[in-house]
């Protein structure tokens, strides 16, 4: 079964996932990553005090 991750949203979890991501060329991820990365839910980021930081302005 595959969800929707823009569900999420609605239930107001903020989550960061870490890693290199600038090294996936897929345009349709490259995509999802900006938009997500433009909202207060999901980031991705690549360092774990990038994550803490973006979650912390999140609240």
């Amino acid at each position: 079964m595959q969800e929707d991750p823009s569900k999420i949203c609605n239930f107001h979890i903020e989550f960061a996932i870490i890693g290199d991501f600038p090294s996936y060329t897929s345009k349709p991820l490259k995509d999802f990553i900006y938009e997500c990365n433009k909202g207060n839910n999901v980031f991705f980021v690549p360092s774990e005090q990038e994550a803490i930081d973006n979650l912390s302005n999140a609240l």
